[in-house]
């Protein structure tokens, strides 16, 4: 692991060496190899057509440098993604079962392990879509009091083993509902509070939100966060460089709590695309304070919400009938096995062609589609349901799949699918799309 920062930081310099390189031979142009004297005086007309041209072609390469990298880290995640939900997927199950406690210790460790696997591969995809201006911020209504809960409840049993005190208060004016980026703003508190237990050995880590004073933020409203701890600290002369990608204090720093080094630089920059601000106060063995803002405004809760929430006594997805079509047998095991916990009736396709059919000779109440499949992709799949119910149902699929791009996304909506679903797949996140899309009644129900 502490190898890794290196390697990761030349991987993404790669398009900035490019073009440094492609300015020193703009310095030489015109000049043969060996030959150190003047280069002889030309009319200011060619010599700035040559040197547009010469810029010109330094850009196409540092695009084209860039567009190579994405490329890589995309194919890198697939690959990455698709057996790393067969082991979470696996040792959940596991996990499940009844084992001794020295078992369910190596299970757990599985577990810890894996995640934090999954942890740094998202670190470096987030990176790459950040640097190539991929990464697109949304703007809709969130409950930020259940962002702040469901971040409490993730990371208080990290917190308990440590014996750490976690807690989180929210003052009274802070809207329920506010406009914004739901997710990334869950995933800058991740961070913040996971960095603020794994620093902290004894004590407690303290998060704590409220509305930021007008004149400070120049009259827009703003959501003031702030995560205290009791940890390490940081010296002074760090306090700077942490925000910086592939930095951390020290080497031994790495060595003992691991990372990449990343992820303050992500929260940094996700707070700035959001429009607002992040900093830290430290000392070094006396723990740290880190803080950001962000222009929150208050926002009704969906309708949506609202009928979700009428109906919520009276939502099951108990029989409900699925099929998942995944051309991989350990995550179509996977995929299967849980749904099935959830006391759904699951049916399972090896093949876009066999959903296809299966589609043809019955009806679902729900679809989980993987997208890399041989013969015939899960975009072509969705696209041949949609023609075969022709208006008359549409029966919700669900894309389950190891690409993770923004732009993923948008292509598996477009081809007539309603949501997405990342892997590494869990329970957690099944029984999420199940409570979303699960219809009220069951075309399996008698």
């Amino acid at each position: 692991m502490a190898r890794l920062s290196p390697l990761l930081s030349a991987v993404f310099a790669a398009p900035r060496t490019c073009l440094a390189l492609i300015a020193r031979r703009l310095a030489d142009a015109g000049r043969p190899d060996g030959d150190t004297r003047p280069v002889p005086a030309e009319h200011p007309d060619d010599q700035l057509r040559r040197t547009n041209e010469e810029l010109v072609l330094a850009l196409a390469e540092a695009r084209q440098a860039a567009e190579t990298k994405s490329r890589f880290l995309a194919v890198v995640s697939h690959e990455i993604r698709t057996p790393l939900n067969g082991i979470l997927g696996m040792n959940e199950l596991l996990l499940c079962t009844r084992m001794n406690g020295e078992q369910r210790q190596y299970a757990e460790a599985v577990k810890e392990s894996t995640g934090a696997l999954l942890r740094i591969v998202n670190d470096i995809l987030d990176f790459s879509k950040i640097e190539a201006g991929r990464l697109e911020i949304e703007n809709a209504p969130f409950d930020l009091l259940t962002t702040l809960r469901a971040v409490n409840t993730m990371l208080m049993p990290q917190a308990y083993l440590k014996g750490l005190k976690l807690t989180c208060e929210v003052a009274p004016d802070v809207p329920q509902w506010v406009a914004g980026d739901a997710l990334r703003v869950r995933q800058v508190l991740v961070n913040l509070v996971g960095n603020a237990v794994k620093f902290t050995e004894q004590g407690r880590v303290s998060v704590s939100v409220e509305m930021a004073e007008s004149d400070e933020t120049g009259g827009e409203p703003q959501v003031y966060f702030s995560v205290e701890d009791t940890g390490i600290g940081i010296g002074p002369e760090h306090v700077d460089k942490i925000f910086h990608e592939f930095a951390q204090t020290d080497s031994s720093t790495t060595r003992r709590y691991g990372g990449t080094g990343l992820g303050l630089s992500i929260s940094r920059r996700l707070v700035e695309m959001m429009g607002g601000a992040m900093g830290c106060e430290s000392e070094l063995g006396n723990g740290s304070a880190f803080w950001f803002t962000l222009p929150l405004q208050a926002a009704p809760a969906p309708e949506e919400v609202k009928r979700q929430e009428a109906a919520a006594g009276d939502r099951t997805w108990a029989r409900r009938r699925v099929l998942v079509v995944e051309d991989n047998p350990v995550n179509r095991t996977v995929a299967v096995r849980l749904l099935a916990r959830e006391k759904c009736e699951v049916d399972a396709a090896e093949s876009g062609r066999q959903a296809v059919e299966a589609c043809a000779a019955g009806e679902y109440d729900l679809i989980f589609m993987d997208v890399n499949m041989p013969d015939m992709d899960g975009f072509q799949t969705a696209a041949e349901i949609r023609r075969l119910e022709n208006g008359v149902r549409h029966v919700p699929i669900i894309a389950m799949t190891a690409r993770a791009m923004d732009d993923d996304r948008e292509l598996c909506l477009a081809s007539g699918m309603n949501d997405y679903l990342s892997k590494p797949v869990s329970a957690e996140s099944l029984r999420r799309v199940l409570e979303t899309w699960s219809p009220k009644e069951a075309v399996s129900a008698e």
